[in-house]
């Protein structure tokens, strides 16, 4: 399925006015310091401007740590692969090529791993749906731990080696990652995939890419979500609440802005050539919606 774009699901960029700086700011410092493997969860409402502000987190943390690399990913986009694992590890293949201080060898050797990954991956879903009967299961039993076990490890050693491509050596046992160094994987429109793709998402990212130097960050209207995994594993929306809770380590949800930061934004976007005029917006900011994206429409 080819991902549509209308002019309403374009990011609310250009609306950073609209956000809390300081709540902003809070999230940077907490990704920046907080220890790996680790997932967070940006929680808010259709339009909210979840997209907009990863990108602004992605951008100050560019800024801020240049030994932390960025992989940006959307799994609604990518759903019709039956295994949402394999696009994502496929995007990260593909992005890594674009870190440009990185020296070749270290991404040639990082790209192999991650493709041995997609291997490794692929045969363990092959050995997941064979007959379970006797000893031929048992083998194949065996056989899936090992393969999921080499996952976990190559993928872990890609991920080292990505954050030490710069290093001129490429001794597994010797490369060691800067201090406060991260590969940060963003992950966004969680909420838009089907129930099927939200589920598999979540237990191969747990299960197979949870490694150290590894942090993600999903995007997603948490409510949306809870229905879904209470449809799809048949559990109440208690369960269901405490199942995120495992997955993700630390949530924000992102705030609303207030009637001063809508009319501070629309004074900003709106030029009105009488002063008087200005207590237009007053009232516009009063009634408007608190809604990102619906205030970026208006503006338009």
């Amino acid at each position: 399925m080819e991902a549509s774009t209308i002019e309403n699901d374009i990011a609310t960029e250009d609306v950073e006015d609209l956000f809390d700086k300081e709540y902003k700011e809070e999230i940077v410092s907490f990704i920046q310091n907080c220890e790996t493997p680790f997932s967070i969860a940006l929680s808010g409402r259709w339009g909210s401007g979840k997209t907009s502000i990863m990108k602004s987190i992605k951008k100050d943390i560019k800024k801020d740590n240049e030994n932390t690399k960025t992989i940006c990913f959307n799994p609604w986009e990518n759903e019709e692969h039956p295994e949402p694992i394999v696009p994502l590890l496929q995007a990260i293949i593909k992005q890594v090529s674009m870190f440009s201080k990185a020296k070749e060898e270290g991404i040639k050797l990082a790209n192999v791993l991650i493709h041995s990954a997609l291997g490794a991956f692929k045969s363990i879903i092959d050995l997941s749906s064979v007959q379970k009967n006797g000893e031929k299961y048992e083998y194949d039993n065996f056989q899936y731990i090992h393969r999921q076990d080499r996952l976990n490890d190559m993928f872990k050693k890609a991920v080292i080696l990505l954050l030490c491509a710069e290093n001129s050596k490429f001794d597994m046992e010797e490369l060691k990652p800067q201090e406060n160094s991260k590969l940060i994987i963003f992950i966004d429109d969680l909420d838009r995939c089907e129930d099927s793709t939200i589920i598999k998402l979540l237990s191969s990212i747990k299960q197979h890419l949870s490694t150290k130097y590894c942090l993600f960050i999903f995007g997603y209207d948490r409510s949306h979500v809870e229905k879904s995994l209470s449809k799809s594993l048949k559990k109440t929306q208690k369960e269901s609440k405490v199942y995120l809770e495992k997955m993700f380590q630390k949530i924000f949800y992102i705030k609303p802005p207030t009637i001063g930061q809508i009319e501070s934004f629309l004074g900003e976007k709106i030029h009105l050539p009488i002063e008087e005029d200005k207590d237009l917006l007053t009232h516009i900011g009063k009634f408007m919606s608190h809604n990102p994206r619906e205030i970026k429409n208006f503006i338009r």
